[in-house]
């Protein structure tokens, strides 16, 4: 013989490596089902949280205003806390890891990708949208009209601090980091962007949720940098919490400035990202 191998074994070889790939795949699987667990449990304690909110109001004999309606929401959303603490040392996962401060230049390469993101998020991904598109018509956005009461702040303070803190912590920080373990990156992303888009329950925006979690899943996965995430989703919801597209217009009604900023926004849009990618 030309070649030998010593120490070969060509069954146990077998026997081996089989024991391995059947191990990672239950590993595969158990991290899919524990994902998707903690996705549910976080959407049950989230809803049965504002709803037992909302009955305690009633029964106190609070009338249930914007103010309580609000107040619900920012409260509700602090049992991600519980959570987190707990996938974290389940998955021995470390958020500190993930909460150094990035330089100015990527902060403000993050702002500018939030505003060219919402500018395209705001006229194409909801079923509304489409269903302009066909009659001929398009969204436009205006700033809100709203005062700036208490229920307001309070609104503030779920939408634009709160919620993308503890949403950035959970889908990224943990539950991507824990898929990608066991998943390939594509894979991972998917599943943690389809769950993040699945807990919100805003099925006629499925699609805009589906892929804002996909582009922070995709920022997070090249940055590993929560604050980065963090500054992204918050910017985005300010935008969203300050402007309204209940201005929807004919196609033919579009002018030059609408058109160069809609044009404007999908090429930076498109830049950043690959700009990203390529990083």
């Amino acid at each position: 013989m030309l070649f030998s191998f010593p120490n070969f074994h060509p069954t146990l070889y077998c026997k081996s490596s089989c024991s391995n790939y059947s191990y990672m795949n239950k590993e595969t699987a158990k991290s899919i089902w524990e994902s998707i667990a903690a996705s549910a449990l976080l959407t049950l304690l989230l809803a049965g949280g504002y709803t037992l909110f909302a009955l305690l109001a009633s029964t106190l004999g609070y009338n249930i205003s914007s103010f309580y309606i609000n107040a619900a929401y920012a409260i509700t959303v602090l049992v991600y806390i519980p959570v987190i603490i707990f996938l974290s040392k389940r998955w021995n996962i470390s958020i500190t890891n993930y909460l150094q401060t990035p330089n100015n230049q990527l902060i403000l390469t993050v702002i500018l990708l939030s505003i060219t993101w919402f500018s395209i998020d705001l006229i194409l991904f909801s079923v509304q949208d489409y269903n302009n598109l066909l009659q001929g018509k398009i969204n436009t956005f205006s700033l809100r009209k709203f005062v700036w009461n208490s229920s307001t702040i309070i609104a503030f303070i779920h939408r634009v601090i709160l919620g993308p803190t503890f949403e950035e912590i959970f889908f990224r920080g943990l539950l991507f980091s824990y898929l990608s373990r066991y998943l390939s990156i594509t894979k991972a992303i998917l599943l943690a962007s389809f769950l993040f888009a699945l807990v919100h329950f805003r099925f006629d925006n499925f699609l805009s949720l589906f892929l804002t979690g996909w582009l922070l899943t995709f920022l997070f996965y090249k940055k590993r940098s929560l604050v980065l995430n963090i500054i992204f989703h918050s910017v985005l919801n300010f935008i969203f919490f300050i402007l309204t597209d209940d201005k929807v217009i004919n196609l033919s009604e579009l002018n030059f400035t609408h058109i160069l900023w809609l044009l404007s926004a999908m090429i930076g849009c498109i830049s950043i990202i690959l700009f990203l990618k390529k990083d």
